[in-house]
């Protein structure tokens, strides 16, 4: 299952490219946080497959995604697999991050 809220210590970033969702197979995804310089990463997606996600950032530790909005639970459980499915164009792909343990 996705995870809904942030928690303790989880900051939240978008995920997005071009702001086209209909376009986000052709990647690469760039991924921003609540501050430019605290995270840079990037996703790459083959095919509309997850195949590469490249973080760099100083102390950032953990990195994971969330889908907010009405999307199915298949097409939830077919992203967290790697496997990148058509969202509805009122969802938005979010990731979360934190420097702790």
């Amino acid at each position: 299952m996705a995870h809904q809220n942030s928690g303790p210590g989880w900051r939240i970033g978008k995920i997005g490219w071009r702001d086209k969702w209909e376009e986000a197979t052709r990647g690469p995804l760039v991924l921003w946080g609540d501050r430019v310089d605290e995270l840079t990463a990037e996703v790459t997606f083959e095919m509309g497959k997850l195949c590469g996600l490249k973080a760099n950032a100083a102390g950032v530790k953990h990195l994971r995604f969330v889908v907010v909005g009405t999307v199915r639970p298949e097409r939830v459980a077919a992203f967290e697999t790697g496997v990148l499915m058509t969202l509805a164009p009122s969802c938005s792909l979010t990731f979360q991050y934190h420097d702790g343990d």
